[in-house]
C-alpha cells in the first residue's frame, strides 16, 4: 500500500499471510493480520482517505487458474487506487495496564493505534470495595 506519493514513510509492505478464501474467484477478501492493520493505522500518510490508498502488486502476488501470471501494477503509475475505503470509525478499547509504583509509571495496552497527542490522563486509580 502506499500514497500518491513514492517516499518511503507513506508506503507499507505487508508482511504477515492474512486469511484466505479456499474457493478460486475473481473477487479475493483478504483479512489484514493484526500487526499489519496497525501497522497501516500508524502511517498517516497512507489509506486515511481514498486520494492517498493505492496498491503496487508484483507478478507473483496470484495466478489466474491456468497458472498465468498477474499482469504488475507497478509503483510508477502510481498504483491502482483503491475503489472502496471504509473509515475506522471504531474507537480504541484499552485492554490491560501496568503500574509500576516504584518508578512511578503505568503502562496501558489498547487494541489499536492511539495519537498519543490526544491521551488525557485523568484516570483515578479505585480500590476494589472489601479489599
Amino acid at each position: 500500500l502506499q500514497s500518491l506519493f513514492e517516499n518511503a514513510p507513506y508506503s507499507y509492505s505487508i508482511q504477515q499471510q492474512g486469511t484466505l478464501p479456499i474457493t478460486d474467484s475473481n473477487i479475493i477478501n483478504v483479512t489484514l493480520s493484526t500487526s499489519d492493520l496497525q501497522a497501516i493505522k500508524n502511517n498517516a500518510g497512507i489509506c486515511t482517505q481514498r486520494s492517498n490508498c493505492y496498491i503496487v502488486a508484483n507478478a507473483t502476488l496470484a495466478f489466474d487458474v491456468y497458472g498465468n501470471a498477474l499482469t504488475p501494477v507497478k509503483e510508477a503509475t502510481p498504483g491502482l487506487i483503491v475503489q472502496t475505503l471504509v473509515d475506522d470509525f471504531v474507537g480504541p478499547q484499552l485492554l490491560s495496564f501496568s503500574l509500576d509504583m516504584q518508578l512511578g509509571e503505568m503502562a496501558l495496552t489498547f487494541d489499536e493505534p492511539v495519537d498519543v497527542s490526544t491521551l488525557s490522563p485523568s484516570a483515578s486509580p479505585r480500590r476494589r470495595r472489601g479489599a
